[in-house]
């Protein structure tokens, strides 16, 4: 300033800001669930601060194709998507990208990451078993749990166990059961012939 006081020749300014996206989405990142019973949904709103560019929405796509998008509602200054696990995705957590595409010069882009957790009917515990080198007629029993994650599907019944050579499974409940433990004893594969 021309102040002839020195301390108000020169005035600090701060200012702070956030630059805003032309397109955003809200929820910026999805979480999705499913299993044999039920799926989650999510709605996901997507938004612009440039007038007409959602008029001019051209697609909507998924890098990995495990779960479903579909453009629900469009008004003025918002799209609205559901958003699902597909039907078809592959047991386990998967990742995937939602990808929205205009037809506008200024090629806006807008990504969406999306966590997608689809649960098997049935969960073995342990998964993975992993036996040492066994010597003559020595044997090894382990014990295998089976259950039903969801705890309220009015449980299931072991109808068989087949078994690999040298593999024994034990006695299992007819019943049925939300959790049902299995005894398997391993050995040295029965030598053919008399």
């Amino acid at each position: 300033t021309d102040a002839e006081e020195p301390t108000l020749r020169q005035i600090e300014l701060q200012l702070r800001g956030e630059i805003q996206p032309k397109v955003w989405a809200t929820p910026a990142e999805l979480q999705l669930t499913a299993d044999e019973k039920s799926a989650s949904e999510e709605i996901l709103r997507v938004e612009s601060i440039v007038p007409g560019l959602l008029d001019k929405f051209q697609d909507v796509t998924t890098n990995r194709g495990n779960i479903v998008v579909q453009l629900e509602e469009k008004t003025t200054g918002t799209l609205i998507f559901r958003v699902a696990i597909a039907p078809d995705a592959p047991f386990g957590t998967s990742y995937d990208l939602i990808y929205f595409s205009f037809d506008s010069r200024e090629r806006p882009s807008l990504n969406v990451r999306v966590r997608a957790r689809k649960g098997h009917p049935l969960a073995i515990i342990p998964a993975n078993l992993s036996m040492r080198s066994f010597v003559g007629e020595e044997t090894v029993t382990c014990k295998v749990r089976i259950m039903s994650p969801g705890g309220d599907g009015g449980g299931f019944r072991i109808t068989k166990v087949e078994c690999p050579e040298g593999v024994i499974a034990g006695e299992v409940s007819a019943e049925k059961q939300q959790t049902c433990d299995v005894s398997l004893t391993f050995g040295q594969p029965a030598l053919a012939g008399p």
